[in-house]
């Protein structure tokens, strides 16, 4: 799947647009596989790095290679087309629970 189409490239903004913004960002695009998240908020259209949150066994901000989530196979990453528009990433936090984090004592 490809999965940075021109309209969503003509959208996001460029990287650090957001910069301080926090719960505050607009996500662009939404993407998963198997029990990841990357929630898109800014866009390197040259380099093809994208910025954003990413939910899994943990959760951070980070960058992510677009060209490498395209490589992932059997499933592959996939864009969430019925995500839509406008949604922040306070908006995702509220909605998502926290991921679990185990603590193991020794």
């Amino acid at each position: 799947m490809k999965l940075i189409t021109k309209a969503i490239e003509a959208k996001v903004p460029a990287t650090l647009a957001q910069n301080g913004k926090g719960d505050a960002a607009i996500i662009y695009a939404k993407f998963f596989h198997r029990s990841l998240t990357w929630y898109m908020t800014e866009y390197d259209p040259v380099g093809r790095i994208a910025w954003g949150l990413v939910q899994g066994f943990e959760e951070e901000w980070g960058y992510f290679s677009i060209d490498e989530m395209e490589t992932i196979s059997s499933p592959g990453v996939e864009r969430d087309l019925y995500f839509g528009d406008g949604h922040t990433i306070g908006e995702v936090r509220r909605r998502t629970p926290a991921p679990i984090i185990w603590k193991v004592r020794l």
